[in-house]
């Protein structure tokens, strides 16, 4: 009996890996995803990484809409759980709602004070709104938390070039291309401080 379950186990999981992987009709990894983490979702509604795996791939796929119904159903069931306000949160940043998006970093903050992507997004949100001493201040946060995520080191950069702190901006693009040596935007601003060095 337990050989024909095992059996009928490993047929069930052959035939969804065909599906999911094999099938021509699937096309894109998101929506492997989608298929992927529903079924896992619908089998066992208390796995919080398949809410955040499942709305992750809805993002992807640009439907906030669907993303965020399951990160708010998702928050609702944990809501010790950081990564639920932190998605909410690029989702808001994606779509243009820097409001929302600031509401919802802070409530990441919140579970969790030394998160990161927190103060990056917080970041790029006062960025966008031209209050660069802020965005200078939630950079440095994020870098003291995660001193090895190039883009930190990026964003930081770009605003030191901004101010006029040529050589600051150097070392913080460098930074970047220690940790993120295959980043072109990264190359493209220390080539560009290079060539205005020359003239």
């Amino acid at each position: 009996m337990v050989i024909f379950a095992a059996i009928g186990v490993l047929l069930v999981s052959a035939l969804y890996i065909y599906y999911l992987f094999l099938n021509p009709s699937i096309k894109s990894k998101e929506d492997r995803d989608i298929i992927y983490y529903t079924a896992v979702l619908k089998k066992n509604p208390e796995d919080p990484d398949a809410y955040v795996n499942l709305a992750a791939a809805y993002a992807q796929k640009q439907e906030y809409d669907r993303s965020q119904k399951l990160l708010t159903e998702g928050m609702k069931k944990f809501p010790k759980d950081f990564r639920f306000p932190i998605e909410i949160a690029k989702n808001y940043y994606k779509i243009g709602s820097l409001s929302q998006s600031e509401k919802y970093a802070k409530k990441a903050l919140d579970i969790r004070n030394d998160l990161s992507i927190a103060y990056y997004l917080l970041g790029k949100i006062r960025y966008r709104q031209r209050r660069i001493d802020e965005a200078q201040t939630y950079f440095s946060r994020a870098i003291k938390y995660d001193p090895y995520n190039a883009d930190y080191y990026y964003e930081l950069g770009k605003i030191y070039e901004e101010k006029g702190y040529r050589k600051q901006a150097i070392d913080l693009y460098k930074k970047a291309l220690e940790y993120g040596p295959d980043l072109q935007k990264v190359r493209d601003s220390l080539e560009r401080l290079n060539e205005n060095a020359e003239r």
